[in-house]
């Protein structure tokens, strides 16, 4: 059943899809409404260690450590409020672990 769905499908994709699948997925994340398009991504300063995000792969959200900040939202302003995949590992998921065990 799922070989016959999946058949269906990939009967439909034209060539460039059949090759690169992955480009699919880019384009859905991208559609997003609360995500921004890596196109259009401002580097940003990280919340906490100031270290400067380049691409909008290395941005997270910061809460509970920092106040709760989607990545098209935080494009429109100028103030870091995301932070880097470094503090994320470092302080947002232990503050989070730290909430949730409460």
């Amino acid at each position: 059943m799922i070989k016959k769905i999946l058949g269906k499908i990939y009967s439909t994709m034209n060539r460039k899809e059949k090759r690169n699948p992955i480009r699919t997925d880019r384009d859905i994340y991208n559609e997003s409404p609360t995500m921004i398009n890596e196109k259009d991504y401002i580097p940003k300063n990280c919340v906490f260690c100031n270290v400067r995000m380049e691409s909008i792969h290395d941005t997270h959200n910061p809460y509970p450590a920092a106040p709760f900040m989607y990545a098209k939202e935080s494009n429109l302003t100028n103030k870091p409020d995301r932070c880097c995949t470094s503090c994320v590992r470092n302080i947002v998921s232990p503050a989070r672990r730290a909430r949730n065990t409460r």
